[in-house]
């Protein structure tokens, strides 16, 4: 995700010093994502280039992510505009092309259609097969269930990081507390 990151600041602030690049590419970010969709408190993390850390950092609050994942859960529209290109969320869900990898997929952790996962088991291998997630900085998640009509956003810290397997479990619990919607 930073690699990707860093490519799109190349494109976004080509040449600038480290505080023009972040400049840009904030107004770029609010302008194609933030704005649109009412995430008013976030704030990405730039590093020392003014390149955008794709891979966790960006701090908002829990109603904030929620909209972000209600854009992935409604396939990238927002109140009938298109935020993200036609297809882009199923393919953010579907395995990576890697043999020995079914939990991961375009920057989102996924749940396998088969199995508990490989080379990790993924967060919540008992629930259900389509649900998917972003996993934020020692436990933040972002978890999106389209069968279930469902976003849940956890912002607390897991201070023992040998705690995902406990995490998952609470994830599985709650996700299980909602019916299924007719498709």
């Amino acid at each position: 995700m930073n690699l990707i990151a860093d490519a799109l600041t190349r494109v976004f602030a080509p040449g600038t010093s480290g505080a023009d690049r972040r400049a840009k590419m904030s107004a770029v970010m609010t302008a194609e994502l933030f704005g649109p969709l009412g995430m008013t408190s976030a704030q990405p993390e730039f590093d020392a280039t003014g390149t955008f850390v794709g891979s966790a950092f960006v701090y908002a609050t829990a109603r904030d992510w929620a909209k972000f994942g209600l854009l992935y859960l409604r396939d990238g529209m927002w109140q009938d505009q298109r935020i993200l290109p036609e297809h882009w969320v199923d393919f953010a869900r579907t395995k990576t092309p890697v043999a020995d990898c079914d939990v991961y997929g375009a920057g989102f952790w996924i749940t396998p259609p088969a199995g508990r996962g490989k080379p990790y088991t993924a967060l919540a291998p008992d629930g259900p097969r389509d649900l998917f997630l972003a996993q934020g900085h020692e436990g933040q998640l972002v978890v999106i269930v389209p069968s279930k009509d469902l976003v849940v956003v956890r912002l607390g810290h897991l201070a023992d990081l040998s705690g995902w397997e406990p995490l998952g479990a609470w994830v599985q619990q709650v996700v299980q507390l909602f019916p299924d919607v007719a498709p």
